[in-house]
Parts: structure tokens; sequence; C-alpha cells
């Protein structure tokens, strides 16, 4: 089963692509200038729908980090993206096929994510939260050998949370 992983922010998101328990990849999407491009990855994407659409193509499920934190503007846009990818879940099935429904969405909250890797990676998260993602980078290095940028390691934390969870079931 091909499924991503996405943890929202602000402004960048970063995805973690998922085929079954095997991580296949990592990206980042966000604004590119001023024009309503966006990158996906190393990919220029027309607009964010163009982007989002490439995120999503071709996945069985999604699983998205519900952030918190304590800035209303922070807050707002998590929400404002979250809304989008489900909208864009609800739309992606097969016209020719009606027996089959949209793609499953799923949402985790930040603090049971990394509760869930806490118990796996036998780790203490630390409450300042440039050391958090330096952690996550670090976790991500051990695990699976990869260099990635923060918001990719905490989409693929977030993954291998869901999977732990039971949210994804393979």
């Amino acid at each position: 089963m091909n499924w991503v992983s996405i943890d929202i922010g602000a402004t960048k998101s970063g995805v973690a692509y998922w085929d079954g328990e095997r991580l296949m990849g990592s990206l980042v999407i966000k604004p590119c200038g001023n024009k309503g491009a966006y990158w996906h990855g190393n990919h220029k994407a027309p607009s964010k729908y163009t982007a989002w659409m490439q995120a999503l193509n071709k996945q069985e499920a999604v699983v998205v980090e519900r952030g918190g934190g304590n800035r209303p503007n922070v807050i707002n846009g998590q929400a404002k993206l979250r809304g989008y990818i489900e909208a864009m879940c609800d739309g992606m099935f097969d016209l020719t096929d009606f027996a089959h429904d949209r793609v499953p969405y799923h949402e985790v909250i930040a603090t049971e994510w990394k509760r869930v890797i806490k118990e796996d990676q036998d780790i203490s998260w630390p409450r300042d939260s440039a050391r958090q993602k330096a952690l996550a980078i670090n976790l991500v290095r051990g695990l699976y050998g990869l260099e990635v940028t923060e918001d990719e390691a905490d989409a693929i934390l977030l993954g291998r949370a869901a999977m732990r969870m039971g949210i994804i079931e393979l």
C-alpha cells in the first residue's frame, strides 16, 4: 500500500512516502516566490493545488500531523492546510468506479506521535523546539540512514508512529 505522512507547517510541509512499512523517500512542499508557484521537492509546480496533487497522487492513505502552538496565525494556517488536504482526499477517487470511497485521511496529534516514538526509541523529547527538531533529524539518520530537513524528519517519524499506532494497517 502506498501512503504518505505529512508534517504540516505554517509555510512549508514535510512529506514522507511509504510503500507499506518501507520508507520510499521524502520532500518538502513550500511556496516559491510571490506568483503562486510551489516547490514540490526540487520541482517547481505552478500552483499550490498542483504541488499537493503531485504529493497525493496514487496514494492509498494520508496521515497528517495535527499540530498545536500558541500563535493563532500558525494554528489557523495549519488548520486551513489540513482542510485543503482532506478535501483533496475526498475528491481523489475513480469517477468510473463509484464503489470506492475517498482516500482515507487521518490526523494524529503531535504529542501523541511523539509519545509513540519516545517509547519506540527509548528517548526523551527535549522541551525546546529547536532541540526537538535536531533529535528528530538524528533519529531519522539512525533509523533510515538519511540526511533530511527537520520537516521531512517529523513527517518520517509521524509515519513510523502511525504504523505502530495501527492507524495504517499493513
